[in-house]
């Protein structure tokens, strides 16, 4: 009955979407870089499957930013469950050989939060039509950058 408890249900929805569509999925697939791997693929595809708009958690992003309140703390809850699920993913890329010990799992997982939300603008905005091509090229170096 309100624009806010709409927004929190947009929110709620879309996280429970992604985990169910990104994140659960990829726990199938072998642990460590090839796991990785597939979150970033799956979350590409994620974003694909909603070609009608942008991503819910950027549009709120620059909607709430500046706004304190129930929406941001909701949006701020659930972007970091998801910078927290792809740090614990690179913890085990370390853990199993596939990174370097010394790398912190923090600043990779700000890369690639990164260059998603990046690749949106790109694709979304700009309609760049190398986007995925560009996305898939930073992610490649990335896995490079921090293997051991």
């Amino acid at each position: 009955n309100s624009k806010e408890k709409m927004h929190l249900m947009i929110l709620d929805h879309a996280a429970m979407d992604f985990t169910q569509g990104v994140l659960i999925p990829a726990i199938k697939t072998e642990r460590g870089l090839p796991r990785l791997k597939m979150i970033m693929e799956n979350w590409l595809t994620w974003y694909g499957d909603h070609k009608e708009g942008t991503c819910p958690f950027v549009a709120a992003g620059v909607e709430y930013d500046h706004k304190p309140g129930v929406v941001r703390d909701r949006l701020n809850f659930h972007i970091n469950a998801l910078v927290s699920s792809i740090a614990k993913a690179v913890e085990i890329c370390i853990e199993e050989g596939h990174f370097s010990k010394d790398v912190e799992s923090e600043q990779i997982a700000f890369e690639m939060y990164s260059y998603m939300m990046g690749s949106q603008i790109f694709t979304k905005t700009l309609l760049n039509k190398d986007s995925k091509k560009l996305l898939e090229i930073s992610l490649n170096n990335l896995y490079v950058r921090y293997s051991n």
